[in-house]
């Protein structure tokens, strides 16, 4: 046999006779043909070149794409956000089933893999979403853009062949540090596994690393940050900004005690029937220096002054059988959310977004076929 070694983790090995591409015993990577040695049996035997390779990601200007993940997650629920490129249908075909069940955002095991400083949850339940995009003959991606919820995540999972409907549930933690960008952390629920590993190998630009099994480096496709991901099964993939962050979510905590009391009050404001939701943790947002220092990087230089006052939100959105969302805002103090609803009212009076105050909280809620109207009334609501 012919000797070789592995470009990833040096390791030296023989090369097999047996047809197949040639996989490293050590790392699992596959090597590439072009660095295997030319001979009668490598050329009939070796599949075409795999797209994995150790060459350092390429220089160059980092964006502050995951900051914007960041504020969109804080203020999508109020359409602070909120764009659209045309009008989402209000009703499509009720007449099919209904949408499949959701589970309840504390039921959702992915947020038992988040680390303990996560300020904002983020999770979605593509299956009914799927279902309805069916219905109104429109794709799901498309829907979450016109709905103002960050799409671009979803966008770089299909290019890796992972399409929304291969998705169970995802779940994306944010937490923010001394430093002006936030940590990333993302529990990944797959219904089957990757189809295409090759392909999802190669958008995800996967550098194994060879000191720990299971984890690699990626870049996911619309985030700029480094990122690592850990592979619990073919099932589950787990990823993180801090690699020390992801040695900790490996294991499970068995309940959601470790969560931020905040963060945990706001999740239980949230209608369990949501497919698609967003919560924070109760932190003065107006005043955080991350969000003081991102805002004029993201062209949103009035994103603190909107913010004033507020220190909590809990949003989420359904389908019962068309679309519905409910907004909780949580302000400083009853006296700031009573300003807020006389401020509301007489905006609100033309709409049928309804809403009600219960000392600090304040709620808006968009039934089916409000959704757009109410958005973009809601929209106003904050500027100052």
């Amino acid at each position: 046999m012919t000797a070789l070694t592995c470009p990833f983790c040096n390791t030296a090995f023989d090369l097999p006779s047996i047809p197949g591409r040639v996989v490293c015993p050590r790392c699992g990577e596959a090597i590439p043909a072009k660095l295997l040695p030319v001979t009668a049996a490598t050329a009939a035997s070796v599949e075409a070149p795999s797209p994995v390779e150790a060459a350092p990601a390429k220089p160059g200007t980092k964006t502050f794409a995951i900051a914007a993940l960041m504020v969109a997650a804080i203020l999508g629920g109020l359409g602070i956000w909120y764009s659209t490129t045309g009008n989402a249908p209000d009703t499509v075909n009720t007449d099919s089933a209904p949408p499949p069940a959701t589970r309840p955002p504390m039921a959702l095991p992915g947020l038992r893999y988040m680390p303990p400083g996560t300020q904002i949850a983020i999770a979605l339940q593509p299956s009914s979403l799927v279902q309805y995009a069916a219905r109104a003959d429109v794709a799901p991606e498309v829907l979450l853009e016109r709905w103002g919820l960050p799409a671009g995540l979803f966008a770089g999972l299909k290019k890796a062949g992972i399409e929304l409907d291969h998705i169970e549930h995802i779940v994306v933690g944010v937490g923010l540090t001394e430093s002006p960008l936030p940590r990333l952390s993302i529990a990944l629920f797959l219904r089957r596994p990757v189809g295409n590993e090759r392909l999802f190998r190669e958008t995800l630009k996967l550098r194994q690393n060879a000191d720990k099994p299971g984890r690699a480096k990626v870049e996911l496709p619309g985030i700029l940050l480094p990122m690592e991901m850990h592979t619990i099964d073919e099932m589950l993939l787990l990823f993180s900004s801090d690699d020390k962050v992801l040695d900790g979510m490996i294991k499970p905590q068995e309940s959601l005690d470790f969560l931020k009391p905040g963060l945990r009050e706001s999740m239980a404001k949230i209608d369990p029937a949501s497919f698609a939701w967003v919560a924070t943790d109760n932190v003065d947002w107006a005043n955080l220096p991350t969000l003081k220092f991102v805002a004029p990087l993201i062209q949103q230089p009035e994103l603190p002054k909107k913010l004033k006052g507020i220190r909590s939100l809990a949003f989420g959105m359904g389908l019962r059988p068309d679309l519905a969302a409910q907004a909780h805002v949580r302000f400083e103090d009853a006296k700031t959310a009573s300003e807020f609803e006389a401020r509301a009212q007489a905006k609100l009076a033309v709409t049928k977004v309804a809403m009600a105050v219960t000392q600090e909280w304040v709620m808006l809620s968009m039934p089916g076929g409000a959704y757009a109207d109410g958005m973009a009334v809601v929209l106003g609501l904050f500027d100052r």
